[in-house]
């Protein structure tokens, strides 16, 4: 099997070998240390945190180590059995069995993606096992293939049991051995349009019901009374609901409430407005406040307890998951509890779209439901057509469908045996019946035909039939892929799947993007994904591309390009890259599918030309940025330092080197720019001055020039700013100068912190990599011999100026420059360079990297943000925090991906069979809680013209059959239809036609083609059209004007 590879420049055939065999499970062997062969859970492997980095920063190390510690048995192995089986291997617990005793048959193929027609009648078990092997080396896999008998204490040595594809009587039986062994039980499965979990964890802990950081807000007031008010500094919003517990501190007054080691007191508040609350404390009898305090969440464990699965049946307890559809879930669990008696009665499932088994099913649920009264007996006949969606499509099978649910169920997991997060209590059920048709349902005999029975012939071939282009191949992509693979996109005709990434594989995306292997690292996403997709379905058309999509690469990605496409999907990581693909899908009227994770929160949205709003419209607006005067002279917080300490990194490593570089290749160049129109900033030439006099040649040099700047950084800086404002300082008002948020410093000396070591080595060792010098026989003990042997000059206090004012951000600082200073620099360059003293040497310039360990990036950054945070008195952040931060790094976990892409994969399903707007479901969802707020797409934003007159983003006036059209007519034309005046024309940002202009109004009587063409051959061009309103001159706004020249 062969396809086509096509990068920029090059194509290239990949060929994808299909006929190699797994070695039995028995006889497998892995070449790394499994988790259980470690002598305990703190013993890590060497790439561990290289693997699971992302999923780290979701769950964090506590949680990381219990599910490390987990033994897992999962029953099924159907769509839903492999996707939870998927998605627990890729999280890393200790040990994961897999039950079932199933042969493949036809009806696995759409959503078995590990099994082929090759498969069929072949044991699941056994062709599944090896493949689900190669996810993650470090866990032990096991397998049983027998049925399961009333010996049920082998499940002792599990945490958790999962069944799927399993009676309801079974479930009852192993649901009572698991409660009476403190063992945690789900029991799930997915039929046709429906599916459904259910969780019972017995007496069950959560010690972190969110997974969210710990609010922190400053105190503005405390009342002095017997019911406590707080209220925050500055009406800063603090995020807490009743119930919440708090402790405070540095507190100045109100001693009673400070918490402390020997007072750790902690309160329960009761919120009164977004920026106050109250405290069970009568704080009359303590001294009052005076000012300061922190106030700080305390999170507190929740302990659940979880009814048996038969109390639980009788009793539901469901969460909603769709706004649109409440009071629906308790009928599809009166449908589910209906089908698992019928299938004791009859043998089987409903056979599929049979009204005879449909109207079997009916009179269970009519029976059961006259005994459990789940529904008032005078409104059932409202609930039997979805009892007959049920049937009809039980045998049935989608991969967007149990994707969801194995996304979700995987994630129930990892709680049962974390003690994190909030568990499903107890119920919840997905229905997807807006996917329903009048089509033909029958099965073909082919490998969609669970598809078939789901979604009709017709939109099956749709599908297949279908071109696609999918931007960025990462977690999302992967799942999407294998989705697309199970839906048979791109099989038949001209259907296409176009898909493109630049980026290469990473060690740290093997725990999430599951197409990937350890042999694949370094090698593009997007080829190896399409190669590993096409083991799946062979049948697929893709095509893979290395370009990103933006202005650059419009050549590729035109117009026409995205018109030609059935749908649109993004799984891009970056807001700018959302934005331009959604304007291009707006300008070419193209359905767009967005979608994103975060950790356990995911999101969806439907973008449809002319129905709904766009992407653009909807985007949260990006966050203020930190005060310049915060990062540079009053940090805060550890997130202050941080951003300070990359700040350094990029100046000491990367922008001054970069100006020495330029200057090193072309010094003539450099010198004669600094008599031209944009010369070079006075800190370049001093940069450039200083390197060359400076330049280390031995580590021993290195070395110096780092604890040199660890003194300017850690002891002159701070000394410098308490000599401007010293300790005692008053404003105007009286108030202290230094009070919260502010924090009055205080100066560190080498050797007073094991962060300072930290910091001279690894800044030493970035000087040595930046000027190519030989350290590999430092460490950092004889690093510190060194330089406790250094004379370090005192300080000595500068006339220096800081910037006081909050209200400005990093980029709004504007440099003074001396002009006498700036010429000084400028000179004494020149005189270095006309007197031969600036000698040529290399310079090895890398960019920041947070995922090689080996570079001291992050050491450096580790050990620069923790020496400001102790000047300052803030708590320190280990590596991983500072490296999150840093590295601006995205939590990611597999269950959200694969959750999410099921939902995108529902929604792809109804573009493609042109479903009305009202089918259509988008919106937001937290799997920590768990929180599902789906509901439909908003409409289009109206934008106002001239009276009730209004356009959206999505329409565009035209000018067609009338290429010849003047310049002067074209403006008439929509003073007459609209009473506008036209008071500009551009093509981009290229004036057309603008009549204040001199001369412009000789352009009146030209065709307007004559001045468009300058810019474009395209047949048409759309053209950016300002107005004013005739009667009132007020400005107006309209839409984009597309003119046809051809």
């Amino acid at each position: 099997m062969e396809f086509n590879v096509n990068t920029r420049n090059s194509t290239k055939i990949v060929k994808v070998d299909n006929t190699s065999v797994q070695p039995p499970l028995k006889k497998r062997k892995l070449t790394k240390t499994k988790m259980s062969d470690l002598e305990n859970v703190d013993q890590k492997p060497d790439d561990y945190y290289d693997l699971y980095s992302r999923q780290f920063y979701a769950f964090g190390e506590k949680a990381m180590n219990n599910l490390g510690k987990s033994s897992i048995f999962i029953s099924g192995l159907g769509g839903v059995g492999v996707e939870i089986a998927k998605n627990v291997i890729l999280a890393g617990p200790k040990k994961v069995t897999l039950h079932d005793t199933k042969e493949t048959s036809l009806l696995d193929l759409s959503t078995q993606y590990y099994l082929t027609e090759q498969d069929i009648g072949t044991s699941r078990l056994t062709v599944t096992i090896p493949k689900l092997g190669e996810l993650n080396p470090y866990v032990e896999l096991d397998s049983l293939s027998n049925e399961l008998s009333d010996d049920l204490d082998f499940l002792a040595n599990y945490d958790c049991v999962v069944l799927t594809e399993c009676s309801l009587k079974q479930q009852i039986a192993i649901n009572c051995y698991c409660r009476a062994n403190s063992i945690k039980f789900i029991a799930c499965d997915a039929h046709g349009v429906f599916s459904y979990a259910f969780a019972d964890f017995g007496e069950h802990q959560v010690w972190d019901k969110n997974g969210e950081s710990e609010l922190e807000s400053y105190v503005g007031s405390i009342t002095h009374g017997e019911i406590t008010e707080v209220n925050t500094l500055n009406e800063q919003r603090h995020g807490l609901e009743s119930g919440d517990t708090v402790k405070f501190t540095e507190l100045t007054g109100a001693d009673n409430l400070e918490h402390t080691s020997e007072n750790p007191v902690v309160f329960e508040v009761q919120v009164t407005s977004p920026t106050s609350f109250t405290v069970d404390f009568d704080s009359s009898q303590i001294p009052e406040y005076k000012t300061g305090g922190i106030i700080t969440e305390v999170k507190q464990t929740v302990t659940y307890h979880f009814k048996n699965l038969t109390d639980a049946i009788n009793e539901p307890e469901i969460v909603f998951t769709d706004l649109a559809k409440l009071g629906k879930e308790i009928v599809v669990h009166l449908g589910f509890q209906s089908l698992y008696t019928y299938i004791d009665n009859e043998g089987s499932l409903p056979r599929p779209w049979n009204q005879e088994d449909a109207q079997k099913l009916v009179d269970v649920a009519k029976s059961l439901n006259s005994e459990k009264r789940f529904i008032p007996e005078n409104e059932f006949d409202n609930i039997v057509p979805t009892l007959e969606q049920l049937s009809f499509t039980s045998q049935g099978g989608f991969i967007g469908i149990t994707a969801v649910l194995g996304g979700h169920v995987a994630q129930e997991i990892v709680k049962a045996v974390s003690g994190k997060f909030s568990p499903l209590y107890q119920w919840i059920y997905f229905d997807f019946t807006e996917l329903l048709n009048d089509e033909d349902h029958s099965p073909q005999g082919c490998r969609y035909d669970g598809q078939i029975i789901c979604l009709g012939a017709e939109t099956n071939q749709r599908l297949r039939e279908s071109k696609l282009f999918m931007i960025g191949v990462g977690a999302i992509g992967c799942e999407m892929l294998k989705n697309y693979a199970m839906m048979g996109i791109a099989t038949a005709g001209d259907g296409k799947i176009t898909i493109t990434d630049p980026d290469h594989i990473e060690k740290s995306n093997l725990n999430r993007q599951f197409l990937f292997r350890d042999k694949d690292i370094q090698q593009p996403k997007s080829e190896t994904a399409a190669a590993s997709v096409l083991s799946m379905n062979p049948s697929m058309n893709i095509e893979a591309h290395l370009d990103k999509v933006c202005p650059d690469t419009e050549d590729i990605y035109s117009n026409d390009f995205f018109i030609e496409q059935t749908v649109i999907v993004n799984a891009l990581d970056n807001i700018e890259a959302r934005k331009y693909v959604d304007s291009r899908c707006v300008t070419n009227g193209t359905p767009l599918l967005e979608s994103g994770t975060m950790g356990t929160k995911g999101h969806i949205q439907v973008i449809l030309p002319f129905k709904t709003e766009t992407y653009s419209d909807t985007i949260d607006p990006p966050e203020n940025d930190v005060a310049f005067c915060t990062i540079k002279s009053f940090p805060g917080e550890i997130n202050h330092t941080i951003e300070w300490a990359r700040d350094k990194f990029e100046s000491m490593f990367v922008v001054k080197p970069r100006e020495v570089e330029k200057f090193l290749r072309d010094p003539q160049k450099y010198i004669e720019s600094l008599d031209g129109n944009h010369p070079p900033s006075i800190g370049g030439v001093k940069t450039i001055i200083k390197l060359f006099n400076e330049r280390p040649s031995t580590f021993e040099d290195c070395l110096n020039m780092s604890l040199k700047k660890f003194y300017t950084f850690y002891r002159n800086a701070i000394l410098q700013l308490l000599h401007a404002f010293p300790v005692d300082m008053k404003l105007k008002n009286g108030e202290d100068f230094w009070k919260l948020p502010k924090r009055p410093p205080s100066p560190i000396n080498f050797g007073d912190d094991g962060a300072t070591f930290d910091f001279v080595f690894h800044a030493a060792a970035l000087y040595a990599h930046l000027y190519n010098i030989e350290f590999s026989d430092w460490d950092i003990n004889r690093s510190i011999e060194f330089c406790r042997n250094v004379e370090v000059p005192p300080f000595v206090p500068k006339k220096k100026n800081f910037v006081t004012d909050e209200s400005l951000g990093k980029n709004e600082v504007e440099e003074e420059v001396d002009t006498n200073a700036y010429e000084t620099a400028c000179n004494n360059l020149k005189e270095l360079y006309n007197s031969g003293g600036l000698e040529p040497f290399t310079i090895i310039i890398d960019e920041f990297e947070k995922d090689d360990d080996s570079n001291h990036h992050i050491d450096f950054i580790t050990a620069c943000s923790n020496l400001r945070a102790i000047n300052y008195s803030i708590p320190v952040a280990d590596r991983m925090k500072t490296k999150r931060i840093a590295g601006k790094i995205i939590p990611a976990i597999a269950t959200t991906t694969t959750l999410v892409s099921g939902l995108v994969s529902v929604e792809l399903v109804k573009i493609i069979a042109d479903l009305d707007i009202e089918a259509f479901k988008q919106g937001n969802l937290n799997l920590a809680l768990p929180y599902y707020g789906i509901s439909e797409p908003g409409p289009p934003i109206r934008i106002p013209i001239v009276g009730d007159s209004y356009y959206t983003v999505w329409e565009r006036w035209q000018v067609d059959n009338r290429p010849d059209i003047t310049v002067e007519d074209f403006c008439s034309y929509w003073e007459e239809k609209y009473n506008l005046e036209i008071t500009a024309v551009f093509y981009d940002i290229k004036m057309v036609y603008v009549p204040m202009m001199p001369l412009h109004d000789r352009r009146l009587k030209d065709p307007l083609s004559k001045y468009v063409r300058k810019y474009t051959d395209a047949p048409y061009a759309d053209l950016i059209v300002t107005y004013a309103d005739k009667d009132t001159g007020d400005d107006v706004n309209g839409p984009t004007i597309r003119f046809w020249m051809e």
